[in-house]
């Protein structure tokens, strides 16, 4: 069965709408008024505030486009953070956690700043979830650069392959064939990104060379992303696909560039799991 996308908007406006895009059914409906009184009870499962290494601490697996690791998923040890991309073309980072996420509740925090210099930015990154991060493990394929932001692969002749999973995407490029907004937007991507943003909401604080705090909860398919203390995005997906445990961050520039810097990265579990 399909999965299905529903979105709850965070302002009280009633509209609903149905439509189908890449097999995927989702509805656009107010934020419900009977919001949960107790928030649930969470244990810290992982953490890296990047004051050490994260290619060498034991924390990451990392898979790079190019194999530089002083372009993509650059340790900055001064600034004591992480550099997914740089201002430089071409690149792509698959960073993933190095812990097997099967709960089916919980949340995690992390910080982030883009920051594209002078040459406009792009392309944008993604926080991903239930991902296959063994597809990552082949040395050919390898992550998508550019628009797909290494949230899928790459084959030798440069056709690209859907890895299966869920993410959080920050778009910060306009590509006509793939996206649904020409402005900036976060959405909800699956297996591809490629007009796989099922449920999306225009979103101007991505690019802004500052620093944005996120926390994203998930509890059995309910998932909402407060940015900096306000709700941006809530979504369900119906029968979420549990098969595979990769949790972490995939980013990717083309000719426009971007440093898209990660740091203060936690995981918690909801203490019911």
């Amino acid at each position: 069965m399909a999965n299905k996308l529903l979105l709850m908007k965070p302002t009280g406006l009633v509209a609903t709408m149905w439509c189908a895009l890449a097999s995927v059914a989702f509805a656009v409906e107010p934020t419900p008024h009977s919001e949960p009184l107790l928030a649930p009870s969470y244990q810290l499962v992982f953490s890296d505030d990047f004051s050490t290494d994260p290619n060498s601490n034991g924390n990451w697996t990392v898979f790079r486009a190019q194999n530089d690791p002083t372009r993509e998923g650059y340790w900055d040890p001064t600034q004591q953070v992480w550099y997914l991309t740089t201002q430089s073309g071409g690149l792509a980072t698959a960073a993933f956690a190095n812990y097997e996420l099967t709960a089916t509740s919980w949340k995690v925090d992390f910080k982030y700043l883009v920051d594209h210099g002078r040459r406009g930015g792009g392309d944008g990154f993604v926080f991903m979830f239930c991902k296959d991060k063994s597809v990552y493990e082949i040395r050919h394929p390898r992550p998508a650069a550019g628009q797909y932001m290494a949230f899928q692969t790459t084959n030798p002749d440069y056709s690209n392959n859907p890895v299966p999973g869920y993410g959080l995407e920050f778009d910060t490029f306009y590509n006509a064939l793939c996206d649904p907004l020409s402005e900036n937007y976060i959405a909800i991507v699956q297996d591809v990104i490629c007009e796989s943003a099922q449920v999306y909401r225009p979103f101007n604080k991505i690019d802004d060379d500052i620093w944005h705090s996120v926390e994203f909860t998930f509890r059995n398919g309910h998932l909402a992303c407060t940015i900096d203390g306000s709700t941006v995005l809530r979504a369900t997906i119906s029968d979420p696909d549990y098969s595979h445990t990769g949790i972490g961050f995939g980013a990717g520039t083309g000719n426009a560039v971007a440093d898209q810097v990660i740091d203060d990265f936690e995981i918690w579990i909801e203490n019911d799991e």
